[in-house]
């Protein structure tokens, strides 16, 4: 999502210096929102048995409940859709740059252009990536309902 930030920013704003006025308040509030989740993973699984993680023979996972499943849905499914929207901008401004790009052609502007997409194509699967992470907790979610919720 940074990424799509700063993209999105740079191709907006003009502005190449984000990353140095960003830096560490992006990390800030990585760091801080990590440090958050977990003091509240750990502080409402106190409750539960081996701390809310499901023991087998195979590998350790965190226990089915729904807080842990909409914990994880709610701030993956916001990231995704904010990305989402930076990326498409992102992307209409660099077909449209890429337009006049046709038109006047020098070599530092295909270098620019150049990155730029692939940074936009590196948005891209970080949205897929994110999409597919929530795939296999749907699912499990979706099979630990009871069946009287089904029509």
């Amino acid at each position: 999502m940074v990424i799509s930030f700063y993209l999105w920013y740079v191709l907006v704003k003009q502005d190449l210096e984000i990353e140095k006025r960003c830096f560490w308040w992006v990390s800030a509030i990585i760091w801080l929102s990590t440090i958050v989740y977990t003091i509240s993973e750990i502080i409402l699984s106190t409750n539960e048995d081996n701390w809310g993680v499901l023991i087998s023979s195979f590998n350790c996972k965190g226990s089915k409940n729904k807080r842990n499943f909409y914990g994880y849905a709610i701030p993956t499914i916001s990231l995704v859709f904010v990305a989402l929207i930076m990326t498409c901008h992102t992307s209409v401004i660099l077909y449209n740059r890429w337009k006049k790009f046709n038109d006047n052609m020098n070599r530092t502007t295909a270098i620019k252009l150049g990155r730029a997409v692939r940074l936009n194509i590196l948005c891209i699967l970080y949205i897929t990536y994110l999409l597919f992470t929530l795939i296999p907790r749907f699912i499990s979610h979706h099979s630990n309902l009871p069946s009287s919720s089904y029509l």
